[in-house]
């Protein structure tokens, strides 16, 4: 990606986390090829220097996108203090899944039949559409593949796929819960 922007002559920094600088592979490499790009912040250790999201994303020029690839609550962070942002700026990669382990019951609804089908606590929405013989590929919510249409309903998104624009009119049904009825445009 850094090869690829400076091939295009795009300006570009890298700000990356981790525990310690133990944990940090290829670091020393990056600080010292692109000392004026790349900084780096451990949460412990000696070198005990946190990336201030909220500061970090204020100082930002006003084109820039921002590519988050981390742990759920940073996360999470970088899109609440993007909120305000337009929504094309900010872009997500996540490792792992979204799943809680307090989920309720609740339904779908097809827009296109009518039918009901009801996603038990320990299912996904693909799991039950799948149950109910209606083919959706993937299981975590960070690929995109199973990207479905909603015409209603309250949708947790749990998702890092897709931006707030999106989320009006779609979900992720390997990982999107809800505490009601979903209408999906199947």
């Amino acid at each position: 990606m850094i090869e690829e922007a400076e091939e295009r002559g795009d300006g570009w920094h890298l700000h990356t986390c981790f525990m310690t600088n133990k944990d940090a592979p290829f670091v020393a490499q990056l600080l010292a090829s692109h000392p004026n790009n790349v900084c780096a912040y451990f949460a412990n250790g000696e070198e005990n220097r946190r990336l201030n999201i909220p500061c970090f994303m204020s100082q930002l020029e006003h084109d820039a996108h921002i590519y988050t690839c981390g742990p759920t609550p940073m996360m999470r962070a970088v899109r609440g203090t993007g909120a305000e942002l337009p929504s094309e700026v900010l872009h997500f990669e996540c490792f792992g899944s979204t799943k809680d382990s307090n989920e309720t019951a609740f339904e779908v609804q097809l827009n296109s039949s009518g039918k009901v089908i009801p996603i038990a606590a320990n299912k996904t929405i693909l799991q039950a559409l799948q149950d109910a013989d209606i083919q959706i590929s993937s299981e975590s919510g960070i690929c995109g593949t199973c990207r479905t249409g909603y015409i209603a309903g309250d949708v947790d998104h749990r998702d890092y796929v897709l931006n707030l624009d999106q989320r009006e009119k779609c979900l992720m049904a390997c990982v999107a819960r809800s505490k009601g009825r979903i209408v999906l445009d199947l």
